[in-house]
């Protein structure tokens, strides 16, 4: 994700597509599908995946201690862990997230939920700056995209390989 931090460090091309970042629960969670602010979730333990940037507007919560943030190893782990009742919510790509949530449980009634979508989240290439060809790269890439959404084959693309359903709150 592109940060101000992150921007030293690293180029980042034009955006390639945004989506939400949706917040999942157990079904059984007392936060409402449209809850009203990030309180809703004190006193919460959330799981996301080593290397992932956990979503910026739970960041003042952890700070504080009202929430708490287990990282374990990978993404499809953090929805056993909310099933297990190891945790209780975690933060992903909603096309990402039900796409691990058909491969993980196969069919419905899904042990999880989806909630409203969080907050959205840009998705970019990011090449060091480090790279002697970083800002070639860069230009050819964003270049591609250009022709690639004028046609409409980034929207193709995530709606082929990324399909999903907002599955309806319970």
């Amino acid at each position: 994700a592109y940060s101000k931090k992150r921007a030293s460090e690293i180029y980042f091309s034009i955006p390639i597509t945004v989506s939400g970042l949706t917040i999942f629960v157990r079904t059984d969670s007392p936060v409402a599908f449209d809850y009203d602010d990030n309180n809703a979730f004190a006193g919460m333990t959330f799981c996301s995946a080593l290397g992932y940037t956990f979503a910026a507007g739970f960041q003042p919560m952890l700070d504080a201690g009202k929430i708490k943030l287990d990282r374990i190893s990978d993404m499809k782990s953090c929805f056993e862990f909310i099933r297990l009742k190891r945790g209780d919510a975690l933060v992903i790509n909603k096309h990402v997230g039900w796409n691990m949530v058909k491969s993980l449980y196969k069919k419905p009634p899904y042990p999880v939920r989806a909630l409203k979508e969080h907050e959205l989240s840009v998705y970019h290439l990011a090449v060091t700056r480090h790279h002697p060809k970083a800002l070639q790269i860069l230009s050819k890439f964003n270049q591609a995209i250009e022709k690639m959404e004028k046609f409409g084959v980034i929207e193709q693309i995530i709606n082929r390989q990324l399909a999903y359903s907002d599955e309806p709150a319970k």
